[in-house]
């Protein structure tokens, strides 16, 4: 994911990436997004007045960069031990 995003076009995009096979609720988004905020993980800002309104955009933090990294780390761990025991089936 590069670049600031508003919540709408981040949900597309999860939806785009995984082909539609895992698709989130915006409310369901913008609850995560307020979590992450609060542990600042990503910041928000208003953007520019577009079609209507006003769009909240959501930048990840330098926090949330090791956050991520870190926890990149560990499902790649727990994917390899995953395929192992696949492998048997």
């Amino acid at each position: 994911m590069d670049g600031d995003k508003y919540g709408y076009q981040i949900s597309k995009d999860i939806a785009a990436w995984t082909h539609d096979a895992f698709q989130i609720k915006e409310a369901t988004l913008y609850a995560v997004f307020q979590r992450l905020e609060r542990r600042e993980l990503i910041e928000s800002y208003q953007g520019e007045k577009s079609h209507g309104g006003k769009r909240k955009y959501y930048t990840i933090t330098t926090l949330g960069k090791a956050y991520l990294h870190e926890a990149a780390k560990e499902w790649k761990e727990a994917k390899q031990l995953i395929d192992i025991f696949m492998e048997g089936v």
